[in-house]
């Protein structure tokens, strides 16, 4: 991090993380891996039906790099997807692991939200 310090009191809205990311307060890996302590924190409250690995999304933050981008109105914010939608690569479930499959691509919302940053 460069000036300022994510903790675990700090909300992570979109407004608050994108004026940090324009002012190089913070880059999408800090975020990153502040999300992901907060996670650990939790302990096991089963809230995840699947958490994609840490350093998937550590990959993925620092394929965006480290200069804010206003052309992408998602930038470097973290988002879930509810295990009924369809991501390429992790079960879809609906919470019930009788109709658990792992779908062959992408859903079109999870697209278009990769796609805004």
């Amino acid at each position: 991090m460069t000036n300022n310090t994510l903790t675990s009191d700090t909300t992570l809205g979109i407004k608050f993380l994108h004026r940090g990311y324009s002012r190089g307060d913070w880059v999408p890996r800090d975020v990153i891996k502040e999300v992901y302590k907060r996670i650990s924190a939790q302990g096991k409250n089963f809230v995840w039906e699947y958490l994609v690995p840490e350093e998937e999304a550590l990959s993925v933050a620092d394929r965006l790099g480290d200069k804010f981008s206003s052309g992408l109105p998602l930038f470097g914010i973290p988002f879930s997807v509810k295990d009924n939608i369809h991501v390429e690569g992790m079960p879809t479930s609906a919470s019930c692991p009788a109709y658990a499959h792992l779908p062959d691509e992408t859903a079109p919302v999870v697209r278009q939200l990769l796609a805004a940053g």
